[in-house]
C-alpha cells in the first residue's frame, strides 16, 4: 500500500500521488472516484461555499484525478475507472432502483437507507471489517474536531488524533497569510478576480498563494489550484514587513525587493 493524503482538488497533489504510484508499482490499471461532498439541503438552505465544495470534489476532483491516470491507464490491458461510493454497496442499490417502476426516476436516494427499505439488516458486508458502521460522507473544510464527533456518534474511532490534523503555523509568514485569509470576503474575491502566488526566499523560504479568484477565496501555504494571474518574489523578511506596514509595495518594487511577474 502507497498511501497518499491529498486534496482531489489540486493538481499538483493529484498529479505527485499519481506519478508516486506508477514509481511504485509500475503503473495504474485501475482508478477508483470514491471521495465525495453531500449536503442534503435544498437549494435556499445550501450556501455558495458547500455548493463549491460539491462541485470541486464531486466534479472537479473526478475529473482531474481522471484525467491524470487516463495516459497510465491506456497502457494497461484491463484499465477501468469507477466512480462510487463503495462499489457493492453502490452495485446492490442501484440494482433495487433498476426494479424500480419509471415514476420512481429523480428521485434522490442514499444507498444504505434503500438498501434497509429492501429489508437488508446486516451491513457487514459493506462495511471497511465486520461490525463497522457504515460511515457517512464529510466536507473536507470541517475542523477535526468535527469529524471526529460525527464519526463517533456513527460508532466509529477517528485514526487521528484531534487538534493534531492540521499543523499550526507560528512562523512570521504564517502568522501574516492566518490574517490574509481572515480578512477574505466575498466583496474582495468578486472585485478582484486574480490569484497570486509568492515565491520566498531567505529565512522562511516556500510558496504560497492568495486566490482571490475561486469560489470564497483562500490563502495559506502552497502552489494554488489554478495558475496564478501574477508571481511575486521577495525574501520573506521583506514579505512579511511588507504587509504589516513597515515597507511600501512601491518602494520594494522600485528597490528590487519585490519582483513580479504576470498581470496585475
Amino acid at each position: 500500500a502507497l498511501p497518499c493524503i491529498v486534496d482531489v482538488r489540486d493538481e499538483n497533489q493529484i498529479t505527485e500521488a499519481v506519478e508516486k504510484a506508477v514509481n511504485a508499482f509500475g503503473g495504474i490499471d485501475i482508478l477508483v472516484n470514491n471521495a465525495s461532498a453531500i449536503s442534503l439541503t435544498n437549494t435556499l438552505e445550501t450556501p455558495m461555499k458547500k455548493v463549491d465544495l460539491m462541485m470541486g470534489v464531486n466534479t472537479r476532483g473526478t475529473y482531474l484525478a481522471s484525467k491524470v491516470c487516463i495516459p497510465y491507464l491506456k497502457k494497461s490491458k484491463v484499465a477501468h475507472i469507477l466512480q462510487c461510493r463503495t462499489p457493492d454497496i453502490m452495485a446492490d442499490a442501484a440494482y433495487s432502483i433498476f426494479t424500480k417502476p419509471k415514476n420512481f426516476s429523480g428521485n434522490f436516494v442514499i444507498d444504505e437507507e434503500l438498501l434497509r427499505q429492501e429489508g437488508i439488516k446486516d451491513m457487514d458486508a459493506y462495511a471497511v471489517s465486520p461490525g463497522h458502521p457504515l460511515l457517512p460522507d464529510f466536507f473536507l473544510d470541517e475542523s477535526p474536531d468535527a469529524l471526529a464527533s460525527a464519526m463517533e456518534e456513527h460508532g466509529a474511532t477517528a485514526a487521528f488524533k484531534v487538534g493534531k490534523a492540521q499543523a499550526k503555523i507560528t512562523s512570521p509568514v504564517g502568522e501574516t497569510f492566518k490574517v490574509i485569509e481572515g480578512s477574505i470576503n466575498e466583496e474582495a474575491v468578486k472585485s478582484t478576480q486574480g490569484i497570486y502566488q509568492f515565491v520566498l526566499f531567505g529565512a522562511e523560504e516556500g510558496t504560497w498563494y492568495l486566490d482571490l479568484k475561486s469560489g470564497c477565496g483562500g490563502a495559506g501555504k502552497g502552489e494554488p489550484s489554478d495558475k496564478a494571474d501574477v508571481v511575486m518574489s521577495m525574501d520573506s523578511g521583506d514579505f512579511v514587513k511588507m504587509f504589516t506596514g513597515k515597507l511600501k509595495p512601491t518602494m520594494a518594487f522600485m528597490s528590487g525587493k519585490l519582483k513580479i511577474k504576470g498581470d496585475m
